[in-house]
């Protein structure tokens, strides 16, 4: 029972900061959207020409930009970062 109140802050915490865990994030080729995201041991995946002005963190995940996509800041803790021909960041 004592456990009780740490998990559920934790389920907060996560449900407040739009987190997925072993989950990839993934935003259609094309798509418009304000709504970034972060994951923990998932990828992130933006397809081309999708513009997106929110941001994306992972962490133990990669991140790919489609060709010609816009997002925000982009950040990724021991993965890589692919940003393809004519994609924007920042």
């Amino acid at each position: 029972m004592k456990r009780l109140p740490v998990v559920l802050a934790a389920a907060c915490l996560i449900a407040a900061c739009d987190m997925s865990v072993n989950q990839d994030i993934v935003v259609a080729a094309g798509t418009e959207s304000a709504t970034g995201g972060n994951t923990v041991n998932g990828s992130i995946v933006v397809g081309e020409k999708a513009d997106v002005s929110g941001s994306f963190r992972t962490v133990n995940g990669d991140v790919e930009i489609g060709a010609e996509a816009r997002v925000g800041d982009i950040n990724s803790v021991n993965g890589g970062i692919v940003v393809n021909d004519g994609a924007r960041t920042g």
